[in-house]
């Protein structure tokens, strides 16, 4: 499935956005970077 993640690099996007990818589903986050947590997938 695919799933658009709004806030993905965020607190709680960003563990969302893992968990997601190792259920095997193609994540694609967006986010305006003000603040969180920058992940390479």
């Amino acid at each position: 499935m695919i799933i658009l993640v709004t806030g993905g690099t965020g607190f709680i996007g960003s563990p969302l956005c893992t968990a997601l990818i190792k259920m095997g589903h193609y994540v694609m986050c967006l986010d305006n970077n003000f603040s969180g947590f920058m992940k390479k997938y």
